[in-house]
């Protein structure tokens, strides 16, 4: 079973960081805090990042700047919906978060994944996990023989996978007191479960469970022998 939804995860603090590691290398190399006489090596040029793989349409930029009414320098995180060279224009978003320590991969990692939420929840980003789980033929043939040839089943059999959000999510195969065994997917979070899929008569499927802000997709797919 070949995945057929891309993933979109939105802005990760792994992700961030390495952006504020990019800034820190070209704009700030020696970590300067933002006090004091301006060194030699700084650079005040706009760091620009296109994060259309993160958020579609958006442009995050990185300055060091001078906020008004402050006596030592920061640094402005911008992110916007708009053309990577031409400016802004074509979307809506458009928002800046301040970092009072420009020396701090940590505040800056901070400070883009701030904006980032706040993109997040005023543009109602929903995100997309993706997971393949492969199970063997043998596995599956003794699932089949409670779904598809009615073998009386003593307790719930399942195979679980954790998404890219650390949520767990697992695919049972249910009892039935009377009848074939039956299936479901499962969302859940220390031990209890957020949101359940559809039922469904076949183990072997593409499970899908939404919650409020994410979907995720779970394609199980059967090893060679």
């Amino acid at each position: 079973m070949i995945p057929m939804f891309k993933q979109k995860v939105g802005m990760t603090k792994i992700y961030a960081k390495g952006i504020a590691e990019l800034f820190l290398i070209r704009c700030n190399p020696y970590h300067w805090d933002g006090s004091g006489e301006v060194p030699d090596n700084i650079s005040f040029d706009v760091y620009k990042r296109k994060i259309d793989e993160t958020y579609d349409g958006c442009t995050l930029e990185i300055q060091l700047c001078k906020p008004d009414g402050c006596l030592c320098y920061a640094a402005s995180v911008h992110l916007y919906e708009g053309g990577f060279w031409t400016g802004h224009g074509i979307g809506c978003f458009d928002k800046t978060a301040i970092c009072n320590d420009p020396s701090s991969v940590d505040a800056l990692t901070s400070a883009i994944m701030r904006v980032c939420m706040t993109y997040e929840n005023l543009t109602n980003f929903r995100k997309v996990f993706v997971k393949y789980l492969t199970i063997s033929q043998q596995r599956m043939n003794e699932i089949k023989k409670y779904t598809d040839d009615g073998k009386e089943q003593d307790e719930i059999e399942f195979e679980s996978v954790i998404f890219a959000d650390s949520m767990h999510m697992d695919v049972r195969c249910i009892p039935r007191h009377n009848g074939p065994s039956w299936c479901e997917a499962a969302i859940y979070r220390e031990d209890e479960d957020i949101v359940t899929s559809e039922p469904s008569n076949s183990f072997y499927n593409h499970w899908v469970c939404q919650t409020a802000n994410a979907t995720y997709h779970l394609y199980i797919g059967i090893a060679d022998e």
